[in-house]
């Protein structure tokens, strides 16, 4: 306990500052060789342990991990590069079960976007969650419907991206964790295509015509006489008769 006979106040002193910390005599580089040892028990113990979870862990500490750095006061230590590496692989290996990926090859495809070298450490969910299978069905409703246009852009909407990988086609929702093998659950996807060629075809460059022999002439006709006159006429009208734009690009950036 704490007397503060001046402003007559008794403080708790635990609560300022713990008795262990009072009475830990450590240096600041013994503080962090201390922290760094319990870290590497923590991956021992767990060796998928994300970065949140050691957080919880040493944050009566008052420090913390980020970026493969070890924060604790004012004062900050990288960490051991393998460590760095094992807790970076457990993040990314933690945002891929977010999916709970019920095969292999949606395990492997989740494992390529995240960067996952080491498949063997992702689980496989046993049974589809509740929100894959509403959305599996709200996919086949739309895929139902003839009067939308654009497949595409209607899953877009819905917050899905398209994925294709070997000879299966995948709906991805980022925001939500799903991802759905629209192959396996025999989904239309010819609609995906027809939507595809259709843009190709809006797209397509058009040859250009040739002018008739009527127009051709005249052209010929004002080439081969005046045509310097009309030339300059149709410059100083561009140019407004301002010579001096020409050079510095300004009549351009009008």
């Amino acid at each position: 306990m704490l007397v503060d006979h001046a402003n007559k106040t008794v403080i708790h002193g635990a609560r300022v500052l713990a008795v262990e910390e009072f009475l830990d005599f450590t240096t600041p580089e013994e503080r962090f060789n201390r922290i760094e040892d319990y870290i590497d028990r923590l991956l021992t113990l767990n060796p998928k342990i994300t970065q949140g979870e050691i957080y919880s862990k040493i944050r009566k500490q008052r420090a913390y991990i980020k970026k493969g750095i070890i924060y604790f006061d004012d004062q900050s230590r990288p960490l051991k590069p393998f460590m760095a590496e094992a807790i970076d692989r457990n993040n990314r290996i933690a945002m891929v079960e977010m999916f709970s990926p019920a095969t292999e090859a949606e395990r492997d495809l989740l494992c390529k976007i995240f960067k996952v070298s080491r498949t063997d450490l992702v689980d496989i969910s046993p049974e589809r969650t509740q929100y894959h299978t509403d959305a599996v069905n709200r996919l086949r409703e739309i895929f139902n419907d003839e009067t939308v246009t654009s497949i595409r852009r209607q899953l877009h909407e819905e917050g899905f991206t398209i994925c294709h990988d070997e000879d299966a086609t995948y709906a991805i929702n980022f925001k939500q964790h799903i991802i759905i093998n629209l192959t396996e659950e025999n989904f239309n996807l010819q609609r995906l295509k027809e939507q595809r060629m259709k843009q190709i075809e809006r797209y397509k460059p058009q040859q250009p015509t040739k002018p008739t022999s009527r127009f051709s002439g005249k052209a010929k006709l004002r080439d081969a006489g005046g045509g310097s006159h009309s030339e300059k006429r149709e410059w100083e009208v561009g140019q407004k008769g301002n010579y001096d734009n020409v050079d510095d690009e300004r009549s351009i950036k009008r």
